[in-house]
């Protein structure tokens, strides 16, 4: 039987002197904000642990299209940083240790539920991004994990909406909750401190939410309500960002240019076309580069290929592989400046503004944080023109 003493062991090694594992606690929970470290210290005792006993670690989440979108590079990079490569077998699909014979195996939850009933001799079930993971996926897990006596299921969380089937979970009497934030993280790192504060200072709501691991909750229905003016803008800007939004079915394609002042979000263009042929769009885009020049890449989304190739060959320095990122993300970045300065004259994106909302649950009247796929073109073009600094802030 794998020894409940190794879970003691490896998470006290990583400097969680408070995670105590003993046989009353069959979940552990590291729940709490972004950039609290919960994820490398678990990734760390996981790999310690298998470096003393032999056991199979399964990890999940929700959705797991391909092995890039697993932990499986987090387990990869702990292991390089406490330099313990020749230890493990490392592939593209597997981790392995090479003495104990310990296995790390992959898997999303969604859809896989059969796969996931028939997995034998699991040890240990790390689920990352627990507050995903619906009800039906948890249902099919943990009697497959908890078959053994001394099993256990650790899982990340950044708490969402109260009633997630894993709030559920952190109730249960054998379940051990441990709650974190940025503040409690030594090593997080100065520009994310930074971040955190600005937000903290700007968007209170969202700060509550993001930083600190509260459950996510809209006062205003208005997506970017109480952020957004519109003001003259002086056409000089030490340095523009640029983003393109494509339009499909009578949808706007919209071009934005954008940059930041203090902690103010300056749009200072923004260009519509309605079902307008992309060589239209490409004149456009090949002009403003000859007579204005760009002074970075041209950020657009990656459902319209062939338009981006007809822009690239005009050559405006346009990148099409935006898809990974959130729309929350970039929304909690914009509203997280104190202000969104709209200049003057561009009306059809002002009134986006007014419009670009978030969903209301028609029973309750309780605003929902999901936004509404409408009025939100021009936003989208400006979430990507600022797709690299958003990257930089998420954690």
């Amino acid at each position: 039987m794998f020894p409940m003493q190794a879970y003691t062991d490896a998470f006290l090694s990583t400097g969680e002197d408070v995670v105590i594992f003993n046989n009353n606690y069959r979940y552990v929970g590291f729940r709490g904000g972004r950039a609290r470290g919960a994820s490398w210290t678990i990734a760390e005792g996981l790999v310690r642990i298998t470096r003393e006993y032999t056991c199979r670690v399964l990890c999940v989440r929700e959705i797991q299209r391909s092995i890039k979108t697993s932990v499986h590079r987090l387990l990869r990079d702990t292991i390089n940083r406490l330099d313990l490569e020749s230890e493990f077998y490392v592939t593209d699909n597997e981790i392995r240790h090479r003495e104990t014979g310990s296995e790390f195996i992959f898997s999303g939850l969604w859809g896989q539920e059969q796969t996931i009933r028939s997995t034998e001799g699991v040890d240990i079930c790390y689920i990352e991004e627990a507050q995903s993971t619906s009800k039906k996926s948890l249902e099919a897990l943990f009697p497959t994990v908890l078959r053994s006596d001394s099993s256990i299921i650790v899982f990340a969380m950044n708490p969402d909406q109260e009633d997630d089937p894993i709030e559920e979970v952190c109730k249960y009497p054998n379940a051990l909750i441990l709650e974190s934030n940025y503040l409690d993280n030594e090593n997080c790192p100065a520009a994310i401190i930074e971040e955190a504060e600005r937000c903290k200072k700007y968007d209170p709501e969202t700060y509550n939410h993001v930083w600190l691991g509260d459950f996510n909750k809209k006062s205003n229905e208005i997506v970017f309500g109480g952020k957004v003016v519109q003001e003259y803008i002086p056409p000089n800007a030490e340095q523009k960002y640029y983003g393109v939004d494509y339009g499909y079915g009578g949808d706007p394609t919209v071009f934005v240019v954008t940059s930041l002042q203090g902690d103010d979000v300056l749009i200072h263009e923004a260009k519509f076309w309605y079902d307008a042929d992309p060589d239209i769009i490409a004149d456009y885009l090949e002009e403003y580069g000859n007579t204005e020049g760009f002074d970075n890449r041209v950020y657009g989304d990656s459902a319209d290929q062939g338009s981006s190739k007809i822009v690239k060959k005009r050559g405006v320095p346009m990148v099409s592989k935006w898809g990974k990122d959130k729309i929350e993300d970039g929304v909690r970045w914009l509203r997280s400046h104190r202000r969104i300065v709209i200049n003057t004259g561009l009306d059809e994106m002002f009134e986006e503004a007014q419009k670009y909302k978030y969903k209301v649950d028609p029973k309750t009247g309780d605003i929902m944080p999901v936004a509404i796929d409408k009025f939100n073109h021009g936003w989208d073009a400006v979430r990507y023109s600022f797709h690299r600094l958003i990257k930089r802030g998420i954690v």
